[in-house]
């Protein structure tokens, strides 16, 4: 906090990282989607939407409605995942559960988030080639995505770059998150980084 306010100094992570911080936020699912469809009564029968978008990487030749079918005692799992991307993430709201959950004791206020995305962009644009940005609030789902009847299929939905990156588990819901995506124009090894950009401070309140 003292180096932000001196300096702007600021860590921006990347979704793979995330995915193994430390336990308060730490989620092993963080832009990805695993589908599990373990029929309990009867087989689950696919349509080729519904397995293209369960399986992008599998393609039918045969000309068959139904692309693919899981019988009864059988689970067929798919892990959908996106390239890594630098990732900022704040809440939407102060609240001293969260702070105590996340074992933090100081916090500061975002007061014009459109001006600080945009100058974090600029910033971390200056190093590396950002193709845009987005900011939105984090919707919170069932993870992993669990199919067990032929009526579930239809909770399988076509997964894009976006929605992966602003879904988290039901279970860090309590964290009421807003965050700032940041991909880029082409996919690297990337993790995450500490950047001094002292015109973040004019966007915030301490």
């Amino acid at each position: 906090m003292e180096s932000f306010k001196r300096n702007g100094t600021i860590l921006v992570n990347t979704l793979y990282c995330l995915r193994r911080e430390k336990e308060e936020i730490k989620d092993g699912s963080e832009g990805k989607l695993e589908i599990l469809i373990k029929p309990k009564n009867r087989p689950i029968r696919l349509s080729r939407t519904k397995m293209n978008y369960t399986y992008p990487n599998v393609h039918p030749t045969f000309n068959d409605p139904a692309a693919m079918t899981i019988n009864k005692n059988a689970t067929a799992s798919s892990t959908i995942s996106v390239a890594d991307t630098f990732v900022f993430c704040a809440s939407i709201k102060h609240s001293t559960t969260i702070q105590k959950r996340l074992g933090c004791d100081t916090y500061y206020r975002i007061i014009d988030k459109y001006g600080f995305v945009d100058t974090l962009c600029d910033a971390l644009n200056n190093k590396y080639a950002i193709a845009c940005y987005y900011i939105r609030e984090v919707t919170y789902s069932g993870k992993p995505l669990i199919i067990e009847n032929q009526e579930d299929v239809e909770k399988i939905q076509k997964q894009s770059f976006w929605r992966l990156c602003y879904t988290k588990d039901r279970c860090y819901s309590w964290q009421s998150e807003i965050r700032m995506v940041f991909p880029f124009v082409f996919p690297k090894k990337i993790s995450h980084v500490i950047l001094d950009v002292p015109e973040l401070k004019r966007y915030c309140k301490f």
